[in-house]
């Protein structure tokens, strides 16, 4: 009797399918000073711009997210949904020396990311539910990194790449925990 009250009230679980996914062109100004050295201070070829920066997002983002498109649907039902991803705001984190006169005043941010997704319906294109997480480096991390001996003498970088690309990863592994709550 029980087996078949279950049975009764149980609920289908909805298929997810991926919608979109995109990075937003950056337009601020920060993108400009945001050049990471990958290699040692005597390479003069291992520096990585932010449009490179952009390109790595984008390679992240469809590494991460490989649910069946859309397109893959071959028996429909009214519970299908599809999910979108964007990524549309991130940086890679920098310091840079502004003088003053005989003062040099120190101009700094943190390396962020922030990622939004959209649940919807695929039939109707009704959204189901919005999410977006932003992840930053912690201060004491950041400290620590712009402080260090190597980056005070310019032996590499105090952020690279793969700071960012951690930072998105966290902050999917957030995305997705809240995403499986909603279904």
């Amino acid at each position: 009797m029980l087996s078949w009250l279950r049975k009764l009230f149980r609920r289908e679980r909805p298929r997810i399918y991926l919608g979109t996914l995109a990075v937003a062109p950056r337009s601020d100004f920060k993108r400009h000073f945001e050049y990471t050295r990958t290699h040692g201070p005597f390479d003069l070829t291992g520096w990585l711009s932010a449009k490179d920066l952009d390109t790595e997002m984008r390679t992240a983002l469809t590494g991460l997210f490989t649910l069946p498109p859309i397109s893959d649907r071959e028996t429909p039902r009214d519970s299908d949904l599809a999910l979108d991803v964007v990524i549309p705001e991130f940086q890679a984190g920098q310091i840079l020396p502004v003088e003053a006169g005989p003062v040099f005043i120190p101009i700094m941010w943190r390396p962020k990311v922030k990622v939004g997704a959209r649940l919807y319906v695929i039939d109707t294109g009704q959204t189901r539910s919005t999410y977006s997480v932003t992840e930053k480096f912690g201060w004491a991390e950041f400290g620590k990194r712009l402080f260090s001996l190597n980056t005070l003498l310019q032996v590499h970088a105090p952020f690279t790449p793969d700071d960012t690309k951690k930072l998105f990863y966290k902050a999917c592994i957030k995305l997705l925990e809240r995403i499986k709550k909603d279904i």
